[in-house]
């Protein structure tokens, strides 16, 4: 699957490596803790790919890598509480009740909330 982040690397004819590169040196001025190389290869993969969205932090950098808006980068997908449902996930509103999508929903504010990655 191809996505805008994706997009925006491949129109300026970056590798990956290249724009890894260009986050870690965005974080570094902004003095934001990211992950290690190796991690954010395989994570850079995934968000490209689209299986997994970039946190807050992360889109932050990316919107300041880029020069682009959050919605020129395809994160306009992520709701109040910061993460956006898989693409093909098994639980739906059509699979579940909304008792449970609720009682799940619920739970992952309280972990996120823990955890402090809630967008605030």
């Amino acid at each position: 699957m191809q996505t805008p982040l994706r997009d925006a690397r491949v129109a300026r004819g970056w590798s990956q490596a290249r724009a890894l590169k260009a986050l870690e040196d965005d974080a570094a001025r902004r003095r934001i803790a990211i992950a290690n190389r190796s991690s954010l290869k395989t994570m850079l993969s995934r968000w490209e790919n689209g299986h997994l969205v970039p946190d807050e932090p992360y889109r932050l950098l990316w919107q300041s890598v880029y020069d682009l808006t959050g919605e020129q980068l395809g994160f306009t997908a992520v709701s109040a509480v910061g993460v956006q449902p898989i693409q093909g996930s098994a639980f739906s509103s059509s699979s579940v009740g909304p008792e449970v999508l609720a009682g799940f929903q619920s739970l992952l504010v309280v972990c996120l909330q823990n955890n402090r990655l809630v967008l605030r």
